[in-house]
């Protein structure tokens, strides 16, 4: 400028940052009341009130707000109090959303596109106005086609659109829940044509001047699918329309209620569960949506096709439909050759296992077409009856069999079974025989070979070495929450799950019994019902029993370490049906009078004397009892009397003094014998200080009062038979009582007894021998944190970020929520900000947050979609351990700590925190710790778990990201590791959540296995659907399928020859064929992962056999010690292999085994055992070929060539 150079002091327009940061101001300004009352876009504030009376209510608060952070307003574009107004481009008012007018005349105006600039403007302004437009996509095809030549099509599809812009529907918002008025439900209506798909949200209303509800449009979608898409099915195509609008339109999906209108049966569908492929993945994903499948009368279907290509502003109700009886026919038979099936359905439009299979299958066939109702005819007898429930399961095969027909049965609204004769029966039968016969079917007849029972009879058979975790009963409570800590296996129906999973939370296992961490921390045995009720008998009546009120027996089972539900109820019980106790209950008919507390500030300073009788004279002459409590720790002192002295008395304050030391004071009465010479000259001598009672005042020494009550009232108790006198058994009882007192927590002790209050611990009672209390365990609560105390403190291992060469940051517009969803962002939000996780943030960069379940305890957790960033980021190659180097033979005790929010627990550094920042509804936020879905956290958190545990690596710890295995050989050796391991965590600050830990367990589920004292099997958990897994369709079921069966392949004898058939469908340009090989292949490998061997662990010390063999499909070998098989392992020839001469493949078999097992063989004595006896002259042969001797360099690898044997043929493998 001619007069000199400037700078702006605060933000100016056309900065590229400038639109952020005020939207960051506005939000921050206006945060109470954003999305509830106010709605913000830069710098236009929109104040929206649904009634007039609290409209300026509403303004003032928000006026309050800019005042207080000195907004300034511009009173010439103000509006208020308006019906309508615009924002972000749509005219919003009481009746919805409507199109911009402009944004139509814009359409309108235009003229035929004459370049492909021009039509691409066009589709732009089409798809600004998307979700106004039914069949947007099918409307607008022509104008796709290339974008190169104007057709008459394409004119007539302008022409089309601008007539239906002249009149466009106004959106309706739907009603979200309140006090007043529930969530309302949505209807979906779905279009489908060869190339478009399109979909019309929408909501039926009752209109004040209606009598006919109304539907109005909520929302448009419409999408042209893409040629791969295009090859769809017509069913799978309109599941598809299904899934694109709840994706879409995921907020409207998980608050309100969908029902889709539509004529196909694609809620069938989704519910079947032979389902597979992307329909089985499409039916897990809409179903955690609320969302139901209506059929159609013939006027909706009318409905819908006016609906979607123009709106139909009323509608008629809905007739009722009518719901046809479907009829079916089934029979079986069976002979020597084979056993056949026929099923025969007719509707009103047109030996015993055989036919439980053609039952069972006729209806699968009903519920895949979609009946409701059916009549199923059948000539067996035996079945009928048996599904009817009118005669006894014979067989237990047979019981699994109407168990399945049990199930399919609540797919029907209606079912019948009716029994007829054979001549009634003829259709189904010569379709069974037909079957058997196996010959030409005639046209007409729909064909499909069942290659394997529906039920499964064979039944896996539990190893003799391993150990099951018994339960008391059947119905024992404990056992839905132990299946979901050891397996997560939890109940099908949905409510019981959620309040098992919500419940496991506070649970643990240690040693194989379960645990109830209480409020304080302190861990409680669980018992069952029976083995509880036994224990509160125990407390009530045992040894040291006083028959005290049902509230003091329950306290006394939660501080002796038990816990079981139905505690409070079971010890009122208790108490009920005892006679003594509603014989001799107190009756309170006044108030308790104000306590005149005495302070005392010192255990033993102070006590108080009484004396208790007369009694009837009991064995040895017994009369009376003396009696004194400490006023600090309620702790009663006894002594039974027979002759009433003041020697008496002092040789009681004698012992006391013993015991406890020399009082500053007593309070007593004025009783004779607390009153003479000798007790005078005894208290003078010691200097203690005496305190008399007068008659007139005996609550002046209420505590020893209070106590002698106690002692007669359960003295009575005790001793109470109506048909006996039993008086004079007091004595035998006195020390039991009292001992019961002085174990009985006390209001006035805070809730403490007086043994602890004494000696600063809990005494071990009768009941803790025999219910076995518990150790309590941790003993590092600060290690086991409810929660992370906040940022982590600096570590030698910080997170980092590296970026591709020449990566520019990307950013992602946040995900839309659903308002529950909304809400749960603000808490979890706040909760990290407080804790200083996060903090709001200027950066580039952004990726949009979403919710995950919690699977632990229900829930949502936060987390980020962080695959733009993975997709720039260098991978950390930091290498994770393997299972097969992870576990020492000889481990007989097994604990597992799972840290606490592993990844929140190592910082970021500060030049990375900004490429971590993600978008929400409430701004920009970046985090400070590492967060979860950094595609690198694992490596970096693996790092620091080896940094802290390099010690003990190896030894008796093992680390997976945040998992810890601690095992040891011996209980004593198990508690030293404990407290080691404890301790390195304690130094370094890291935390551990104990619901998820499991302590001094005999067994243990880590990594998909087993350990335990016998070796390691797999995980019944992980392959407990395997003998339900469907027959493979594509090849990437055919990858999934063998990607588990490989993680298990060390298991499996012969596993790359068994699943060679399979293998080669995975091949590249091979055709997928499914063959019976390939059938027998899926077959064995499900029945070999459901029973495999335990295997046991490799001792280094002890020599190592191993038996190679080779044969034209593969190579085989498996390595053993002292008779047990350590691990199987083989693989199929390559190209060039199949050339090779005998010598030569049997040496790659050893080769192979030498190169896999080189870990456990190298430095140790091992033994090779081959069927191919040249071998034996490998090592000294002197001429070989150039393929020989570089497997010959393998065996000098090992570096132990003179523990190398080739002995007789013992053993071989086949291959």
């Amino acid at each position: 400028m001619p007069f000199g150079a400037y700078c702006y002091t605060s933000m100016s327009f056309g900065l590229k940052n400038v639109g952020a940061m005020y939207q960051r101001a506005i939000q921050t300004c206006l945060a109470d009341h954003w999305g509830e009352r106010v709605e913000a876009y830069v710098d236009d504030i929109v104040i929206k009130t649904k009634n007039e009376e609290d409209f300026i209510d509403d303004l003032r608060q928000v006026f309050d707000c800019l005042r207080k952070f000195r907004w300034k307003l511009n009173p010439t574009k103000c509006i208020f109090g308006v019906p309508v107004g615009q924002l972000l481009g749509f005219v919003v008012s009481n009746r919805g959303i409507e199109a911009n007018p402009e944004k139509i005349k814009a359409i309108l105006r235009m003229h035929p596109p004459k370049s492909q600039k021009d039509a691409q403007r066009l589709t732009g302004c089409m798809a600004a106005l998307s979700q106004f437009i039914s069949r947007l996509g099918e409307r607008g095809m022509p104008f796709y086609k290339l974008l190169k030549k104007w057709t008459a099509e394409a004119q007539e599809a302008l022409d089309s659109l601008k007539k239906f812009l002249t009149s466009p529907s106004v959106l309706k918002s739907p009603n979200r829940a309140t006090a007043d008025s529930p969530t309302e439900d949505l209807l979906l209506y779905i279009s489908c044509t060869t190339h478009v798909i399109s979909t019309a949200l929408v909501v039926e209303r009752l209109d004040g001047q209606h009598t006919i509800p109304r539907q109005h449009p909520v929302y448009f979608i419409s999408k042209v699918l893409s040629p791969s898409k295009i090859r769809y099915l017509q069913v799978q195509k309109l599941l598809y329309t299904v899934l694109i609008t709840a994706r879409k339109l995921r907020h409207y999906f998980e608050e309100h209620k969908i029902t889709v209108v539509t004529e196909f049966p694609i809620g069938e569908v989704l519910r079947n569960r032979e389902a597979t492929g992307r329909i089985a993945k499409w039916a897990c994903e809409l179903g955690a949506h609320d969302i139901e499948f209506r059929p159609r009368t013939a006027i909706k279907t009318q409905a819908l096709v006016d609906f979607v290509s123009e709106w139909t502003e009323h509608q008629v109700p809905e007739k009722p439909e009518v719901m046809e009886v479907w009829k079916m026919y089934f029979d079986g038979s069976l002979k020597l050759e084979g056993a056949g099936a026929g099923v025969v359905f007719t509707s009103l439009a047109e030996k015993n296992l055989t036919e439980y299979e053609a039952l069972l299958h006729g209806l699968r066939i009903a519920i895949s077409l979609g009946i409701q109702r059916l009549m199923a005819y059948g000539d067996s007898l035996v079945v009928i009856n048996q599904v009817n429930k009118e005669c006894d399961h014979s067989t237990e095969s047979m019981d699994k069999y109407c168990e399945a027909v049990r199930k399919l049965e609540g797919r029907f609204q209606g079912r019948e079974y009716i029994h007829v004769d054979r001549d009634r029966n003829m259709d189904a039968d010569i379709l069974s025989k037909l079957g058997l016969s196996r010959a030409k079917v005639p046209s007409g007849i729909f064909v499909q070979e069942l290659h394997h029972p529906f039920v499964q009879l064979d039944e896996l058979s539990i190893p003799p070495d391993r150990h099951i975790l018994t339960l008391d009963a059947p119905t024992d409570w404990r056992a839905p929450i132990i299946k979901y800590i050891l397996n997560e296996e939890i109940p099908e129906d949905k409510a019981e799950a959620e309040r098992i999973a919500r419940r496991s939370s506070s649970y643990t296992l240690l040693n194989n019994e379960l645990y109830k961490r209480a409020a304080s921390g302190v861990l409680l045995k669980c018992l069952s019902t029976s083995s509880g009720q036994s224990l509160l008998k125990e407390i009530h009546t045992g040894v040291c029993g006083i028959h005290a009120a049902s509230r003091t027996l329950v306290g006394k089972a939660f501080r002796a370490g038990f816990y079981w539900p139905t505690v409070k109820k079971d010890a009122a019980e208790l108490v009920q049906h005892f006679e003594a106790c509603q014989f001799l209950a107190k009756q309170h008919h006044l108030p308790a009078p104000q306590l005149q507390n005495i302070t005392v500030s010192w255990p033993f300073a102070c006590w108080g004397l009484d004396m208790i009788g007369p009694f009837k004279k009991a064995q040895g002459g017994y009369t009376h009892v003396l009696v004194a409590i400490d006023k600090f720790t309620k702790w009663i002192e006894f002594r039974p009397i027979a002759f009433l002295t003041s020697a008496k008395v002092v040789e009681f304050i004698q012992d006391i003094i013993f015991r406890f030391g020399i009082m500053n004071s007593i309070i007593t009465d004025l009783g004779s014998n607390f009153t003479g010479s000798e007790l005078f000259d005894f208290y003078e001598q010691r200097s203690i200080r005496v305190k008399y009672v007068s008659v007139a005042h005996p609550r002046a020494n209420g505590q020893v009062e209070r106590a002698n009550g106690m002692i007669l009232d359960a003295l009575k108790k005790k001793i109470f038979d109506k048909d006996k006198k039993l008086a004079g058994k007091w004595i035998h009882e006195l020390p039991f009582v009292v001992w019961s007192l002085r174990t009985q927590p006390s209001k006035a002790l805070a809730g403490n007894t007086p043994f602890f209050m004494v000696y600063g611990s809990e005494a071990l009672l009768p009941a803790d021998l025999k219910f076995g209390a518990p150790c309590l365990q941790p003993d590092s609560p600060d290690v086991f944190s409810e929660e992370l105390p906040g940022l982590p403190p600096d570590r030698d291992v910080e997170f980092k970020i590296d970026l591709v060469p020449g990566t520019v940051p990307v950013s992602r517009r946040p995900y839309r929520m659903a308002p529950d969803e909304l809400r749960e962002l603000k808490v979890q939000l706040q909760e990290q900000l407080d804790k200083g996780f996060i903090r709001p943030s200027s950066s580039p960069w952004g990726c949009p947050a979403l919710f995950v379940e919690k699977k632990d305890q229900g829930g949502k957790r936060l987390c980020v979609d962080y695959r733009p960033l993975n997709a720039v980021t260098i991978k950390n190659k930091y290498p994770l351990p393997h299972i097969d180097i992870l576990f020492d033979p000889g481990a007989k005790v097994f604990s597992k700590i799972d840290l606490r929010s592993g990844y929140y627990q190592i910082k970021i550094v500060e030049e990375d925190i900004p490429k971590t920042a993600f978008s929400t509804r409430y701004g920009l936020y970046e985090y400070l710790v590492m967060s979860f879905g950094l595609t690198n956290a694992p490596a970096f958190f693996m790092y620091m778990m080896n940094s802290v545990f390099m010690n003990e690596l190896d030894k008796f710890v093992v680390v997976f990201i945040d998992d810890i295995l601690i095992y040891s050989k011996s209980e004593k050796e198990h508690e030293e590791h404990l407290k080691i391991v404890l301790t390195r965590l304690r130094e370094h600050k890291l935390y551990a959540k104990f619901s998820k830990c499991a302590f001094w367990l005999k067994e243990v589920s880590f990594l998909g296995h087993i350990l335990s004292e016998k070796g390691v099997a797999i995980d019944p958990s992980k392959v407990k659907d395997v003998l339900n897994w469907k027959q493979p369709e594509t090849v990437t079921e055919i990858r999934s399928f063998l990607g588990l069966a490989g993680y298990y392949r060390r298991f499996i004898k012969d596993f790359s020859k068994t699943a060679k058939p399979m293998t080669s469908l995975t091949k590249k340009n091979a055709k997928y064929l499914w063959s019976s090989n390939c059938e027998e292949a899926f077959q064995t490998l499900k029945k070999l992962l459901t029973s495999a061997p335990v295997l046991a662990q490799p001792d280094v010390t002890k020599p190592f056999d191993v038996y190679c063999d080779a044969s034209g499909n593969g190579l085989g070998c498996v390595l053993m010690q002292e008779g047990r098989v350590i691990a199987y392992a083989s693989r199929q020839l390559r190209k060039h292999e199949a050339n090779y001469p005998t010598h030569d493949l049997e040496l790659a078999a050893v080769v192979h085994a030498l190169k896999i097992w080189r870990h456990y063989l190298l430095g140790n004595t091992y033994h090779i055992y081959t069927d191919h006896k040249s071998l034996k002259y490998i090592l000294t042969q002197p001429e070989l070929n150039m393929r020989q001797r570089g497997n010959k360099k393998n065996f000098c690898k090992l570096d132990t060539p003179d523990f190398f044997h080739l002995l007789r043929i013992e053993y071989v493998t086949a291959v």
